[in-house]
């Protein structure tokens, strides 16, 4: 290695080093550092599924499980999986969220979430579903029951993109973005 690579490499690892630290002063002046913890969320959610193009109302359900880190009473961060079933469609989705609660050392608490990943199918009867993005934005209410235990009230929203191909059209392919909006009831732990 000459001089000169020495020299630039020797630079690099001081401007990483300076970048590092600077991120860690940065969490530790926002109280991040010292209360992270773990936390899980565990919600089933009921709603409808409405197609735009036909107007056609389906019952849609939802499980999903999300565990990650409390940062400190406000903000969580974690990954998740979330299964979907309505009319003969079931998806399964991975995802990160992050979510928002206004205090929750409090009785109640309001709360924002998004959830943002990939969604893909598991079986279809009459369409061929595609993979998609998965997003999912939510926003409720949390019950403080104990110390480390909540329950949670939200409302989601959630669009899916299904691909339909009927054989009798020789090969017409369509696509139709639908839009979920569902309540949702939880725990977490």
């Amino acid at each position: 290695m000459s001089r000169r690579e020495s020299r630039g490499t020797t630079n690099h690892i001081i401007t990483m080093k300076k970048v590092i630290i600077s991120f860690l002063l940065a969490l530790m002046t926002t109280g991040i550092t010292h209360a992270v913890s773990y936390r899980g969320f565990a919600n089933l959610g009921s709603g409808i599924l409405i197609e735009p193009e036909t107007d056609e109302i389906h019952v849609y359900f939802s499980v999903n499980t999300t565990h990650g880190a409390q940062l400190n009473r406000h903000f969580f961060i974690g990954a998740g999986v979330n299964l979907s079933l309505h009319d003969g469609e079931n998806f399964y989705s991975g995802y990160g969220a992050i979510r928002y609660d206004y205090d929750i050392t409090k009785k109640w608490s309001p709360f924002a979430e998004v959830k943002l990943g990939y969604q893909s199918p598991i079986h279809s009867y009459e369409t061929n579903s595609i993979n998609a993005l998965y997003f999912s934005p939510s926003v409720g209410a949390r019950l403080k029951l104990s110390r480390v235990c909540g329950l949670n009230f939200g409302l989601s929203y959630s669009p899916i993109t299904r691909h339909y191909h009927y054989e009798y059209n020789y090969g017409d392919n369509s696509r139709s973005k639908c839009n979920a909006v569902f309540f949702n009831i939880g725990v977490d732990f």
